[in-house]
């Protein structure tokens, strides 16, 4: 996907015991993003977030909480909101994780 002269790369995605890198050199449009998240092997969800303003991608494993990281210098998922190297992302996600963890709010 092109935007303002930049092209997506591939990004990572831990999700429990499941790990799959992600390929996005060949997505055109944010449709072929989403279908290459959700048709990998990762076992998650990839959707818009409630403003529009960036993707979020989530577990269908109820007990698991997907991670998406850079893969080398890249930029894939910081670019797309995913993370990559957002800190109050990772805080939320590891938030979440424990919840799960713990069976607490």
């Amino acid at each position: 996907m092109r935007d303002a002269g930049s092209t997506l790369g591939t990004m990572h995605i831990t999700n429990g015991a499941q790990e799959t890198d992600i390929d996005l050199s060949t997505a055109h449009t944010m449709g072929d993003v989403l279908r290459a998240i959700n048709t990998s092997t990762a076992g998650v969800q990839a959707t818009f977030n409630t403003n529009g303003t960036a993707l979020q991608v989530r577990s269908t494993n109820t007990s698991t909480v997907a991670v998406v990281t850079e893969v080398g210098g890249g930029q894939s998922a910081a670019a797309l909101g995913l993370g990559g190297h957002d800190t109050i992302n990772m805080l939320s996600l590891l938030q979440e994780a424990l919840q799960k963890t713990t069976g607490r709010p």
